[in-house]
């Protein structure tokens, strides 16, 4: 995980977890694919993973580029996960916003990988605009990341 993607999963972590929750990163060499983050919140599990890109100056350029979109064996993985009847979403996290995007989108990642900020964010499930998410915010994430 990289540095930008560990300020976003601490920053995650800190925000939507209450005591007796559990999330951990993930570092598996093994199983190809596997998400970074397992977490049980309110007796629900699931899988998240995290991509924090930098924003490109054009607003119409692809977000998820440069080294930082979604691998095929990501998708493959999501897609088991899916079928399992398994929760699985993708975190984005940048300094212009952070969403949560469904498991579809992961499905999808050739089209996903290509969209802009904009349009990732129309299709966001949850979305936070800006650096500063209010504790609302958060607890609105933490009740998608358990449906």
């Amino acid at each position: 995980m990289s540095t930008r993607e560990s300020a976003a999963f601490t920053r995650l972590k800190r925000g939507i977890l209450f005591p007796g929750d559990r999330v951990e990163r993930v570092e598996n060499g093994i199983s190809e694919g596997m998400f970074d983050v397992n977490y049980c919140i309110a007796g629900r599990e699931g899988w998240l993973e995290i991509k924090a890109p930098l924003v490109p100056k054009r607003p119409d350029t692809q977000l998820l580029g440069g080294g930082h979109g979604i691998l095929l064996s990501q998708a493959n993985w999501a897609l088991k996960q899916q079928k399992a009847f398994g929760r699985c979403y993708l975190y984005v996290a940048t300094v212009r916003a952070s969403m949560l995007l469904p498991a579809s989108m992961i499905v999808d990642y050739e089209a996903t990988n290509r969209m802009s900020l904009r349009e990732l964010s129309a299709r966001s499930l949850w979305l936070a605009v800006g650096r500063n998410i209010t504790p609302d915010q958060w607890a609105r994430l933490r009740r998608m990341l358990c449906v």
